[in-house]
């Protein structure tokens, strides 16, 4: 096969196999995209098995071949292997043709690759059109939202639900993201985004700009967008109250997040740490409806230079297999003003049976021998104070070893 030059690009003809399409670049319309081996197995098989995953069935768009089944259209590769991105069916794709990985056995040996979809509708939930030979009776161009648009519309005898795929459900409310200037933002079909931005001082205004000079450096991480009735095409700001699920990294920010609890009586008062939505300054912020840290072979390590707060509405609750071990110069249990110390159990108890001991020599000489108090007259009542302390005595001695907690221990 050879190589033609044109305008100083090389492009490479097509293989006999492919449609006599144009070596260079051209947009194509998607009608397949393989993404397992079970939605169609037949097209899973005869486009090469779990290597193909990603590949997609595509028609030239103004190309013969209208009306072809889906097996006998062409195939195209992902272009770049480390970023999936596959199109859903109908979007518009760009198709070149370059070497492939028999190019070692024929220097010509070439296979179509595909780019990302083309940003008909810049939405980032589907960018699906129907093109005017999907449409029976139609004069002019019915889309997607044309309205929305400023594209002339008409009438159609057609449904215009577009088949996207077997699972994708069209989501018309997923808004783009608001891009400001050196933004570098990455977004999810689903509402999701990555953005690599900075504080800016301008409008639209956002909630990490009040502090800090333009061009600070700022990473949130978002799950979902907080549903409105705002026009889906205006931009997206996020909004760590209300996106499901959150992560911040800044610089010199305050994010004004609601904390669910910042009571902070336990500290020494001038210590407080400050209130989280008027921090201003460097940390990490992670904000969902439920938190799970979870390590699965070593340890879980919490440090910090200052101190170390578990806050809760309702109840802190710590549960080991092994023990609690807190390893530190002092403990205060109730209160940051707490004063009683707590008892040292060994030593007392020790003391305690020493006394006890003594006790019961004590009142048994009472209650067995009374003329060694009274050897003038038998006394009665010191007999009856006899028996009483050696019963007390004796059960001291006997439950010595009850008195200590199996749980908790002091030094």
């Amino acid at each position: 096969m050879a190589i033609r030059k044109r305008t100083g690009i090389s492009s490479f003809t097509p293989t006999p196999q492919t449609p006599d399409l144009p070596p260079t670049i051209f947009p194509a319309r998607v009608i397949f995209t393989l993404h397992n081996d079970t939605t169609n197995p037949q097209l899973f098989k005869e486009m090469g098995g779990y290597a193909s995953i990603g590949c997609i069935k595509w028609r030239a768009i103004g190309n013969r071949g209208k009306g072809r089944p889906a097996y006998q259209y062409p195939t195209a590769i992902p272009l770049f292997p480390n970023i999936k991105n596959y199109p859903l069916k109908h979007e518009i794709v760009y198709i070149l043709e370059l070497p492939n990985a028999s190019i070692n056995r024929n220097r010509d040996s070439t296979s179509f690759y595909y780019f990302n979809s083309v940003n008909l509708w810049n939405s980032p939930n589907h960018n699906a059109i129907k093109l005017p030979e999907d449409y029976n009776n139609l004069s002019r161009l019915t889309s997607y939202n044309d309205s929305e648009q400023g594209l002339e519309n008409e009438e159609s005898t057609e449904p215009e639900n577009i088949d996207l795929g077997d699972t994708f459900i069209e989501n018309p409310n997923i808004r783009p993201t608001q891009v400001y200037e050196g933004d570098i933002i990455y977004e999810g079909r689903f509402g999701q985004s990555l953005r690599l931005g900075s504080t800016v001082n301008t409008l639209p205004n956002n909630s990490w700009s009040t502090q800090g000079e333009n061009g600070d450096p700022i990473i949130t991480l978002k799950t979902s967008q907080t549903p409105s009735d705002i026009d889906p095409w205006i931009p997206y700001i996020e909004n760590i109250n209300t996106d499901l699920s959150s992560i911040y990294l800044t610089s010199t920010q305050n994010i004004p997040i609601e904390v669910s609890s910042k009571n902070y009586n336990s500290f020494i008062k001038g210590l407080e740490p400050i209130s989280p939505e008027i921090f201003e300054g460097e940390q990490i912020i992670l904000n969902s409806g439920r938190l799970l840290l979870n390590s699965k072979s070593d340890n879980i390590l919490l440090s910090s230079g200052d101190s170390i707060n578990l806050n809760a509405l309702e109840t802190v609750n710590i549960d080991a297999v092994e023990g609690f071990v807190v390893n530190t110069p002092e403990v205060l249990l109730g209160s940051k003003d707490a004063t009683e110390p707590i008892i040292l159990g060994d030593k007392f108890l020790d003391d305690i049976e020493d006394l006890a001991q003594v006790l019961l020599s004590l009142g048994s000489n009472l209650e067995l021998n009374p003329m060694l108090v009274t050897p003038a007259s038998p006394n009665a009542s010191l007999v009856t104070i006899g028996g009483t302390l050696r019963q007390k005595s004796k059960r001291i001695l006997d439950n010595i070893e009850k008195y200590k907690s199996k749980v908790s221990f002091s030094k």
